[in-house]
């Protein structure tokens, strides 16, 4: 490495990296608060996938309607972002409640009445993936500053907003078979993009709504517009926030500045940007921690 490193603004609540705008009693009291029966909490690491997920939840909770709300509104009141915009937002939510939480799964409020969906992507286009937003949202514009090959250091470090990857994911899959939790890769997702439709309107069906038969059996054309509304095409139309104007609640509505936010959602960008050299150190690094979970995730590596 002969660069200077590059350390992206954040700051340290419990030991545990965030960006440095969050407020650290809204993270304190979301690691605090207690979910309720039903409610529904999108799990993930940044970028594998977790607005993708969302925009299906919504869109079958509200029965197909589309567009979503401007992303500030789904952040603050739609589907709380519960560490960056503090827990009290759930307060205003009737069931079922669909929240949003960044945390690997021991900081993550738990219920065993509570559901949970995750998702893993393959960490190369994670790294591509977060290096673009997090120029975005630190609003560094620069071109010789926070670099491809700065960043991909702090990635291998785990010194980002939310951590090592790695752990972040074992954590979660660690509670794979849990009843209550529904994990998801990425890349099958996208090759099977119905199916996994299906596959979230089981987990999500309760006794008051049985979404998997609402769309199979009672309303056909239901799949075929949740299937429509949720491609990357049609969700890169909604308008998003940089999402540091999240810890403000009172910020919904038309205001504040928009970031490029869905950007390519495809498999394989990153070699565009890895050298031979990084995609040796964290192949290497993948099947270190990883294993046999590699070829359970399809990846090739």
């Amino acid at each position: 490495m002969n660069f200077e490193r590059y350390r992206l603004p954040l700051k340290y609540i419990n030991n545990f990296p965030y960006p440095d705008y969050f407020i650290d009693q809204n993270v304190y009291d979301a690691i605090k608060w207690t979910p309720q029966e039903d409610d529904l909490i999108v799990a993930t690491y940044p970028k594998c996938g977790t607005t993708w997920i969302q925009a299906i939840v919504w869109s079958l909770q509200h029965f197909g309607d589309w567009p979503m709300p401007r992303f500030n509104n789904m952040m603050i009141r739609e589907t709380p972002f519960i560490e960056c915009i503090g827990p009290k937002a759930a307060d205003a939510l009737r069931p079922p409640r669909h929240l949003k939480t960044h945390h690997p799964f021991h900081l993550t409020p738990y219920s065993p009445k509570a559901k949970y969906i995750t998702i893993v992507r393959e960490p190369k286009d994670v790294c591509v993936s977060y290096f673009h937003f997090c120029r975005q949202l630190f609003e560094i514009n620069e071109v010789d500053v926070c670099t491809f090959d700065q960043f991909f250091e702090e990635f291998m470090l785990g010194e980002v907003p939310y951590g090592d990857y790695y752990d972040h994911i074992l954590s979660w899959y660690a509670h794979k078979d849990d009843e209550n939790v529904l994990f998801l890769v990425y890349e099958q997702m996208i090759k099977d993009h119905v199916g996994h439709i299906l596959k979230i309107a089981k987990f999500v069906s309760s006794e008051k709504c049985n979404y998997e038969h609402l769309i199979l059996k009672d309303n056909a054309k239901l799949l075929r517009q949740i299937c429509e509304n949720t491609t990357f095409d049609s969700m890169k139309k909604v308008p998003v926030n940089n999402p540091c104007e999240f810890t403000d609640p009172n910020n919904v509505g038309e205001r504040g500045k928009l970031i490029d936010f869905f950007r390519k959602g495809v498999i394989g960008d990153w070699v565009n940007y890895f050298n031979a050299e990084q995609i040796r150190r964290i192949d290497q690094r993948t099947k270190e921690k990883f294993g046999d979970l590699v070829n359970t995730f399809g990846w090739k590596i």
